[in-house]
């Protein structure tokens, strides 16, 4: 469901609780880094990881390690660890008895993804 909050924010609100499974790959690492400098360590750190992900087609960075350099008043940075992917989403408490009842986590996933 999506609906307008205060100075016309849109919020996102899931009906049920969900989870997943990860899919974690632990053969490569992988990396990413701010593409500028920042202002604050905060949004670099935000960048580094979402470079990470992105660039290398996985959902979450497990175990991300962060190597933040500061340049006069502004940071960069770079973050690794192992990638992962969701796999098999459910309504928290449910069993998947159908091996196919997972396939459409790319679906859902796209739709997430419309809103950022």
């Amino acid at each position: 469901m999506i609906e307008e909050g205060l100075h016309n924010k849109t919020k996102v609100k899931i009906a049920d609780n969900y989870e997943a499974d990860l899919n974690i790959n632990f053969d490569a690492e992988i990396k990413g880094s701010t593409n500028k400098t920042h202002k604050n360590e905060k949004l670099a750190k935000q960048e580094a990881y979402y470079n990470a992900i992105t660039n290398n087609g996985v959902h979450v960075l497990i175990n991300p390690i962060y190597k933040v350099t500061q340049i006069g008043e502004d940071f960069d940075c770079e973050v690794g660890g192992f990638g992962a992917k969701y796999a098999n989403p459910r309504i928290i408490g449910s069993e998947v008895t159908n091996a196919n009842e997972g396939d459409d986590m790319d679906k859902r996933l796209a739709q997430f993804r419309t809103f950022f």
